[in-house]
């Protein structure tokens, strides 16, 4: 069923998207004439740590495509691709299990009746 795509997509892209921050990282760091070491990325931007100098991430995202502006021995391009196979197989599903109660009491008067909390406003008449 449906269920089964976050465990196994959902974790594709996470990996997938770690690498391509990563990979922004190199080019940032290559824009900025910094260590990939140096940048942290945020909020849409790559920053060389403890400066105010920043390059958004359609800028990195641009330059990613133009060879010259890539580190050497870089593929051009953001793309990344990851396969998740699972190591077991995943049964997710769902229960949903509800409890209710009737508490009884019997009153006695002119005639004897039953009632319920659940149905306070029925009563029955016993003859």
């Amino acid at each position: 069923g449906g269920s089964r795509a976050l465990p196994v997509a959902g974790t594709a892209l996470h990996e997938a998207s770690k690498e391509i921050v990563e990979k922004g990282r190199q080019v940032a760091g290559n824009l900025l004439e910094a260590s990939p070491a140096d940048i942290e990325f945020g909020e849409g931007e790559f920053r060389i740590v403890g400066t105010d100098r920043r390059v958004d991430l359609f800028t990195v995202a641009a330059a990613a495509r133009d060879p010259s502006k890539l580190p050497p021995g870089m593929e051009p391009g953001l793309d990344a691709t990851h396969t998740r196979t699972p190591t077991a197989e995943t049964f997710p599903n769902g229960c949903h299990i509800a409890e209710g109660g009737m508490k009884l009491r019997r009153r006695i008067s002119s005639g004897a009746s039953l009632s319920s909390r659940a149905a306070a406003s029925t009563r029955r008449s016993i003859r």
